[in-house]
């Protein structure tokens, strides 16, 4: 049939018919198209959100992979964004080199695929896989959103907490954070610190002043490690590091608080610590390694990561900040821990923990979209979350802090062997994210929003001639509010500062109740 001829298929329907066609079709688009705006088109800004994330190596058989000739060295791309994408310099393809039996650093192009397929299966709620604690599943519903579907139209229900700004009655006030090292954990510890004080809420605190963490190298929390409160009462915020253990936290905040952890890339986190604490405090095993690859500390640390670990420290493996430290934040036990590694019934179990445990397991990669998420969920208000970056590395281009790593094959192999336990960690729950912010009414437009916000709040902290607060005009997501300067300095406040603050605040409260602070 020709392009000409095609119009003589609708002369051959009677007219009465043809006018039925067109009002069914024109009925269906008027039902359709509602829905579709208000449930999401396949939407290219969100999954371009995430098509620069460096995807980890992902370990996908037990067996050790098979032996053959030394890859081709993957030339490492660092994008925009600071992902690294590793993409073979003749672009073949990977799973034919010795790693076959593994994904490793994807291209640009595949990591979008992926991360598609993560978006686009299960749209269902995600939230209903961490339903597993009968004292919590009112406060859930309470602050579940609910979706009115007729014949005509969508709507989504205007008073949802979750969706469109905080009811003082229902916000959530009792927080277990756990500050996962070199995460953007720090930022997230001075929003939590900041909403405890407008609220004067009690927070967890070290006993000793000087000491901003309560335990870094067991989960043990006893009385004398902490700041006590008057009796009768519990804390409502856990937000410096800890190593979490449920039956210890729970002495102090009650098994009800919302239980909250972030994860980040683990080669990002990794090499992060790595310079961190050889810059800040370069003891052991990473002063020693640093000495011996000082002209490129990271590459000598992803092809030797082993010489940046003091043996004698191995029945403490807890005093090494590079060595899946995200793992070991969370509660991995670390008995036998080189030999942990080896076992996937043990790794997966306390990965199964995990889910089982915490209700948001936030990606620091993803750093906006976790706020949005968990504003929502704790039915906060946008001021609640502003902020602006803290405890972030800075270096000189010269440095050789700023060298790129190079993920040979023999680096592929060393870093997986060693990070195995944080890999598969963040290979788990970073695919549960992105189905549970898929789930979401309005995210992506309100991410959006709440990104405007922070470049205006960012330049009002900056410009000291301005002396009036800026204002935040009301919208969908939030009620009108404003940022002072005092705002800006809290917001700024190295960890310790705002720490002391804090805990000065604290005793001024309850000084005289508390024993022995």
């Amino acid at each position: 049939m020709t392009p000409m001829s095609f119009p003589r298929v609708f002369r051959s329907i009677p007219k009465f018919m043809l006018k039925k066609i067109i009002a069914f079709t024109l009925a269906a688009c008027a039902v359709l198209f509602p829905y579709m705006v208000l449930r999401g088109f396949p939407s290219t800004s969100m999954q371009g959100q995430f098509n620069t994330q460096l995807l980890l190596v992902q370990h996908q058989s037990q067996e050790a992979p098979p032996s053959g000739n030394p890859q081709e060295s993957l030339e490492v791309e660092k994008s925009e964004e600071e992902g690294y994408h590793v993409i073979p310099p003749d672009g073949s393809d990977q799973k034919h080199g010795p790693l076959k039996n593994q994904r490793v650093y994807l291209n640009k192009t595949m990591a979008a695929s992926k991360q598609r397929e993560y978006l686009e299966e299960n749209h269902g709620d995600a939230k209903s896989r961490f339903d597993h604690e009968g004292q919590r599943q009112a406060q859930r519903r309470a602050l579940s959103h609910d979706v009115i579907l007729d014949s005509s139209s969508a709507q989504i229900v205007r008073d949802s907490p979750r969706l469109f700004g905080s009811d003082k009655t229902s916000e959530v006030r009792q927080v277990v954070f756990v500050k996962v090292h070199k995460a953007a954990s720090s930022t997230m510890q001075n929003i939590l610190l900041r909403f405890a004080m407008s609220r004067n809420l009690s927070v967890l605190l070290p006993r000793q002043p000087t000491r901003t963490s309560l335990n870094e190298i067991t989960p043990i929390l006893n009385r004398n490690m902490v700041i006590q409160q008057p009796p009768g009462r519990n804390f409502d915020i856990l937000c410096n590091h800890v190593i979490y253990n449920k039956k210890q936290i729970s002495k102090y905040i009650p098994p009800s608080s919302v239980r909250v952890a972030i994860l980040r890339q683990p080669l990002k986190q990794t090499l992060s610590a790595l310079e961190y604490y050889t810059k800040y405090y370069p003891y052991g095993g990473i002063r020693n390694g640093f000495n011996r690859y000082k002209d490129d500390p990271i590459n000598g640390f992803l092809h030797h990561p082993e010489q940046f670990y003091v043996s004698k420290n191995k029945t403490l493996p807890t005093y090494c900040f590079i060595n899946n430290r995200m793992s070991m934040d969370l509660g991995f036990d670390t008995t036998n821990f080189e030999q942990s590694k080896r076992n996937k019934t043990k790794i997966r179990r306390f990965i199964k923990s995990l889910e089982n445990d915490f209700d948001l397991m936030l990606i620091s990669d993803c750093f906006e979209e976790s706020l949005i998420l968990l504003r929502r969920y704790l039915s906060w208000s946008w001021r609640d979350i502003i902020y602006v970056k803290l405890n972030v590395a800075k270096h000189s281009p010269d440095s050789v802090w700023a060298k790129r790593p190079v993920m040979d094959s023999t680096a592929q192999q060393a870093f997986l062997q060693w990070n195995i336990i944080d890999i598969e960690l963040y290979d788990h729950f970073f695919p549960l994210f992105l189905k549970k912010i898929k789930s979401e009414h309005m995210f992506t437009e309100e991410v959006t929003a709440f990104k405007q916000l922070l470049k205006r709040v960012s330049a009002f902290c900056a410009d000291k001639s301005l002396t009036e607060s800026l204002k935040v005009e009301k919208n969908v997501w939030s009620a009108e509010f404003a940022v002072s300067k005092t705002d800006c300095e809290l917001m700024s406040m190295k960890e310790s500062t705002i720490v002391g603050v804090v805990r000065n605040r604290q005793l001024k409260r309850f000084g005289k109740h508390i024993d022995g602070a």
